[in-house]
């Protein structure tokens, strides 16, 4: 799942490929539901600032609290400073 999370990252970022958030959200997805705690992360940080998808403040925090109970720094830091 590492793989999707990572070709994620380089959609999001337009690193080698065309920037696709609409891509980089499935990949996140999909890694995160493969159990990649940091690709929970990023879709919920995706999700809470509109980044090149839906706004979703819901789905961002249940992501968010998803990767910080799986032990992700930032997902628990996401989280904090959105509650904050």
């Amino acid at each position: 799942m590492a793989t999707c999370a990572n070709l994620g990252l380089m959609h999001a970022s337009g690193q080698g490929t065309d920037e696709n958030f609409a891509k980089a959200a499935e990949l996140f997805e999909r890694a995160c539901a493969g159990g990649e705690k940091f690709a929970c992360s990023n879709l919920g940080v995706m999700h809470l600032e509109h980044a090149g998808i839906a706004e979703d403040v819901q789905k961002g925090l249940n992501f968010l609290q998803k990767a910080c109970d799986s032990g992700a720094f930032g997902g628990c830091v996401n989280l904090a400073e959105h509650y904050e």
